[in-house]
């Protein structure tokens, strides 16, 4: 039997690779598709837990209502050293995750701890007791659809719980060395894992507010993570703090385990972290004062998004299906968080995102969900900041659950001199994928080219055009798409290895700044100039004779600290130089931030977007 420090590992990769799945199934307690995000945010410290209090680590990750809850768990659960230890962990991590919601309901995650709890308590050895761990954890997820009325309206499994079975399908598929866990999540849950057409979220909670006062239906709602240092058990907290709302969810901690001290505070100051749905943030900051010091607080806007594609059926294949003959399924789009995409253009467009992951001193964050204001404060600190590549195995539990989700995939890798995503990929498709459902295009862009290859892919195929034209599209796009990137200090690229100390130091001794484009051979200087204005002056140039004659130019453009400069300087210009172009601005993908550094920028273009072919 392995340890247990590489089973975390597994299980979160598992988790992660259906997480798309989980956001679009997210309907309890609110139907905001954020289950699969936020879970993905709250355990990446599992992800590979070697070093540092994971403890603390867990309790500074969670984020929304599913990634509390699961941290108070996980936060008893990692204090295990041994697999012996499990029984007695899980019991205290069932309890703590139980004891951290205001309203505990059966059919959640909460019903997956309970049932691995009892099973456990057996004390059989785990060798004979896995078949049953699995049976009763999917048992638990099945029977939630019957348990909630939400789950039951919409006809499918909480999507929380279902991410608790995936984590220990393969925490414990690792630490006993089984099997890779087949992942046929589909054929398991069969007609559970798609919302009901004619499902409809119920309204907001109306009572979200004033204590004894109503808010206004139509005041907007927010979901609020906070941390305050107050001497009130976790019971005298959500006594003081839940008539301001609802989902809320209270860990107890140690100051430095939920947020850096500031302000005096003293790093081992009692303190609570804790979730809430409210319509009223600012009052609710104003009561936290008689309960405590408030020591971090972020809110964010509670969407439901009815219509929009977290929320409509994605049509998944069983396993075992094929398509239909005579006839050709959607083509998934799929590609790298390395390019420019945000997950909110990548979810209009039905594209999928494979991240890698951003990390600091303290934690790893997927790159796709990582505050890229916090990375270029680090960064211009002189703090370390790295890129990590997803575990090979997570990438694996990948392209396994696309292949079982959709009957064709395309895969746009970021270019194979960047990563080695692309042999991965390619060496698993040729090994386990039979049916040819997974095609892998090294595209050789990264950032923006990357960015606009699949965006306009994607669209080609939410036309209903056929695998061949999609797949002409993508490498019609690889050979057309350009971008200049516009690279403000030479030092981050020196100290990750890109260019020579040398180099670099004269560079910018002499205030140089470098235009360099990512390609298939790797990064190509371009020229040098010495001032934004330079920098706009030759971005135009370069403009002008890449869409010559063009007729409506697709351009993007992408900032990494520099948002305002852009909106200022650069997109009025070159709105005013090409009136009939679309114009996209994106943040930098922070993988490119990261080594670029702040100050840099980037513009992308495609002259001449391919139209879909007549008949599709």
């Amino acid at each position: 039997m392995k340890e247990l420090w590489p089973s975390y590992g597994a299980g979160y990769s598992c988790l992660a690779a259906w997480s798309e799945l989980l956001d679009r199934i997210n309907v309890f307690p609110v139907a905001d598709g954020d289950t699969g995000v936020n879970l993905r945010l709250s355990l990446a410290p599992l992800r590979e837990p070697s070093a540092g209090n994971l403890r603390s680590q867990l309790a500074r990750s969670a984020s929304g209502n599913s990634g509390n809850i699961a941290a108070a768990f996980f936060r008893e659960l990692v204090s295990a050293d041994h697999p012996e230890e499990l029984p007695q962990k899980v019991a205290l991590g069932r309890a703590a995750a139980w004891a951290a919601v205001a309203d505990p309901r059966e059919g959640t995650m909460l019903s997956v701890f309970s049932a691995l709890d009892r099973v456990l308590a057996s004390g059989e050895p785990l060798e004979e007791l896995h078949p049953r761990i699995m049976a009763e954890l999917q048992e638990a997820v099945a029977t939630g659809v019957r348990q909630l009325p939400q789950l039951e309206a919409a006809g499918v499994v909480d999507a929380g719980g279902l991410g608790m079975l995936l984590f220990f399908e393969g925490f414990f598929a690792c630490l006993l060395e089984r099997e890779e866990p087949s992942g046929a999540i589909l054929d398991r849950f069969s007609g559970q894992l798609t919302i009901n057409s004619a499902y409809r979220p119920e309204p907001l909670e109306q009572g979200w507010g004033h204590p004894g006062r109503s808010a206004a239906a139509s005041a907007p709602s927010f979901c609020v993570d906070a941390v305050l240092a107050t001497e009130l058990d976790q019971n005298q907290v959500r006594e003081q703090l839940g008539p301001w709302g609802d989902s809320l969810v209270v860990l107890t901690a140690e100051l430095a385990d939920t947020a850096d001290t500031a302000d005096g505070a003293d790093a081992g100051e009692p303190a609570v972290k804790f979730h809430i749905h409210t319509r009223a943030p600012e009052e609710l900051r104003l009561a936290m004062a008689q309960v405590g010091a408030l020591r971090h607080w972020s809110e964010e806007r509670i969407e439901q998004p009815l219509g929009s594609p977290s929320l409509r059926p994605e049509s998944p294949l069983s396993a075992g299906s094929g398509t239909p003959a005579g006839s050709e399924a959607p083509v998934r789009i799929v590609t790298d968080g390395a390019g420019s995409l945000t997950r909110a253009l990548a979810r209009e467009h039905a594209i999928t995102l494979l991240d890698s992951y951003i990390v600091t001193r303290e934690r790893a964050v997927p790159e796709t969900l990582c505050p890229a204001g916090e990375i270029y404060r680090l960064l211009a600190a002189g703090t370390k900041v790295t890129t990590a590549q997803a575990s090979r195995y997570e990438r694996h539990q990948h392209y396994q659950s696309l292949c079982q989700r959709f009957s064709r995939c395309l895969y746009l890798c970021v270019g194979s001199a960047f990563t080695g995503n692309h042999q991965v990929a390619s060496r698993w498709q040729q090994q386990h994928d039979p049916e040819g459902r997974l095609t892998v295009l090294d595209s050789g862009a990264a950032s923006g080219r990357l960015a606009l290859i699949a965006l306009l892919t994607a669209r080609l195929a939410q036309k209903g055009a056929s695998y061949t034209s999609v797949l002409a599209c993508a490498r019609e796009l690889i050979d057309s798409a350009r971008e200049y990137v516009f690279i403000d200090q030479l030092k981050y690229l020196v100290a990750g290895g890109r260019v020579s100390r040398a180099g670099g130091f004269f560079a910018d001794l002499l205030h140089c700044k470098p235009v360099v484009t990512p390609g298939h051979r790797g990064v190509r200087r371009l020229g040098m100039v010495h001032s934004r204005g330079g920098q706009l002056a030759f971005s135009l140039k370069e403009l002008a004779r890449e869409c010559d004659g063009a007729a409506r130019p697709l351009i993007l453009l992408q900032y990494s600290d520099n948002r305002a400069w852009l909106a200022r300087e650069v997109e009025p210009r070159v709105r005013s130089c090409y009136p009939g172009a679309e114009l996209l601005t994106t943040p930098l993908s922070l993988t490119s931030g990261v080594h670029m550094g702040p100050g840099t920028w980037s513009l992308a273009v495609v002259a001449h977007p391919p139209e879909p072919p007549a008949g599709g």
